[in-house]
């Protein structure tokens, strides 16, 4: 659960209104941070959610030893979670989405994610996010799906939030059911600064070449942009209304046609003149990564500082190819309260982990790798990795990651920990912990991973992020890729 420190804190209420102008005041500010809800990965069951038609399963986990399963028909379920309302924040929404049947041909129904505002007696009083994940990412079985979405701004009568899910029926209702694991809902600095950001719009709001809307193949809602060979789609965002120094995180989904090629995300930093004056962000995503997805692959990553003088900051993204066909969806760009904390979070600096240190570990080269062209191997005998981050006290951080098992043949645990550690370097706490079980299932195809922590003890100074993993009897290998430790708020 995230923590108000209210006796330390005190925030303006106009905070993060009248188009984003920022007025804050000169008194300290609430600071409420993680995630919101309880039991959000159901290992204590369906404790805390209220359902109807759901079940907790501990068939084929996503994290920890439980998931819950959505019935056959029309089911549901919802938690409510406290807001604070003299600081109130935009919510991150992260889920994952599996068909529970191994088979093909399987049809889910369509999958509607709302937040719902509530004011002190309970009553919906608006909407902050409604969103559709259509049936045909619902029913692939293939591999996982990480979601994430923003919601609005919270209205200033609203005590609370309910982040409700629910599934349709189908004709065939012996087969339709999904499971859902590592929900989180936490506050961010910004709503999403995209227009049209899912591309309900076609590609109004956005500049294209050699790009076209599509209404099929959608990862949320009903449209798509589809960059054909050498297609481009980019939008400018002006932010010199937020303060200066702003950073932010740049969030979307990919799906290819073919394990060739490449695609380019960039966030490029623009004066008055519209001139390019910095790169905040540039990822490199191979065609190898889709050789097996058969589904979106989620990106999740932070800019560094915009320049004092930046005014817009544009979002691009590029097919590098003339082979290969590239669909974007779901843009996020929201402003948040740090840069990525951890140095060579790609593990592109060389093949060597510096600065990670770790053990049965190497950085490899790679065309499949989640981001770049290296990534990190923890060997099937056992092994780690780990890097120290400064980090600051009763704050809150978001940690991604890309992995895969590099065989389906791959067994053992998974840990991916932050630990909080004081001035003398001695551990003072447990800040995340994600557990995923290797098995078959996730073999050759990567997952997105993503967790908030707790806010850190008052005599926190550094953050440990480590990756661990336990022995496989086939001794096969796991890769981790492009690790984003931030602060959200």
């Amino acid at each position: 659960m995230g923590r108000c420190y209210e006796d330390d804190f005190i925030c303006n209420p106009r905070c993060n209104e009248n188009n984003f102008i920022y007025k804050p005041i000169k008194t300290k500010k609430c600071s409420k941070c993680g995630n919101l809800l309880e039991n959000p990965s159901f290992e204590a069951g369906l404790t805390d959610w209220v359902t109807n038609n759901v079940s907790a399963s501990g068939e084929k986990p996503f994290e920890g030893t439980a998931i819950a399963r959505m019935g056959q028909t029309a089911p549901s379920m919802f938690q409510d979670v406290l807001l604070n309302k003299n600081c109130r924040k935009p919510l991150l929404l992260s889920f994952e989405i599996l068909p529970s049947l191994i088979e093909f041909d399987v049809f889910v129904g369509n999958l509607i994610v709302e937040v719902l505002w509530l004011n002190d007696e309970g009553e919906i009083i608006g909407t902050g996010l409604r969103t559709l994940i259509p049936e045909e990412r619902t029913s692939i079985t293939q591999n996982r799906l990480t979601f994430v979405e923003i919601t609005d701004l919270p209205p200033s009568d609203a005590a609370a939030a309910r982040l409700q899910f629910s599934k349709g029926s189908t004709t065939d209702n012996s087969k339709n059911l999904l499971d859902i694991d590592q929900v989180i809902l936490a506050p961010i600095d910004s709503i999403n600064l995209v227009k049209n950001s899912g591309f309900q719009l076609a590609l109004t709001n956005w500049n294209a070449i050699d790009t076209t809307a599509q209404f099929t193949n959608v990862y949320e809602g009903t449209g798509t942009a589809e960059l054909d060979a050498n297609g481009r789609v980019f939008q400018s965002i002006p932010i010199n209304q937020l303060p200066r120094n702003s950073k932010f995180l740049l969030s979307f989904a990919v799906i290819a046609s073919f394990d060739v090629g490449s695609i380019r995300a960039q966030v490029i930093w623009l004066d008055k003149f519209g001139s390019p004056i910095g790169t905040g962000l540039d990822l490199l995503i191979n065609g190898g990564v889709f050789e097996d997805q058969l589904n979106y692959t989620t990106y999740v990553d932070i800019t560094n500082e915009a320049p004092k003088n930046a005014v817009t900051a544009e979002i691009k993204f590029i097919n590098t190819n003339a082979l290969n066909v590239f669909q974007i969806d779901k843009v996020i760009f929201a402003r948040v309260m740090s840069t990525n904390l951890l140095q060579n979070p790609s593990f592109e600096n060389d093949l060597t982990l510096s600065p990670w240190i770790g053990e049965g570990a190497n950085v490899v080269q790679s065309i499949k790798s989640y981001e770049g062209n290296r990534l990190v191997r923890i060997d099937g005998n056992g092994g780690f990795v780990s890097q120290e981050v400064p980090v600051e006290s009763k704050q809150c951080y978001l940690l991604n990651f890309g992995y895969e098992p590099f065989s389906s043949d791959a067994s053992g645990n998974l840990l991916a920990e932050v630990y909080w550690l004081d001035q003398n370097g001695q551990e003072i706490g447990l800040g995340l912990s994600i557990n995923h079980k290797i098995d078959f299932e996730t073999g050759d195809r990567l997952l997105t991973y993503l967790g908030v922590t707790e806010a850190a003890p008052d005599n926190a100074v550094r953050a440990r992020v480590q990756f661990s993993r336990s022995v496989s009897v086939e001794a096969i290998a796991i890769d981790i890729d492009k690790v984003v430790f931030a602060r959200l708020v």
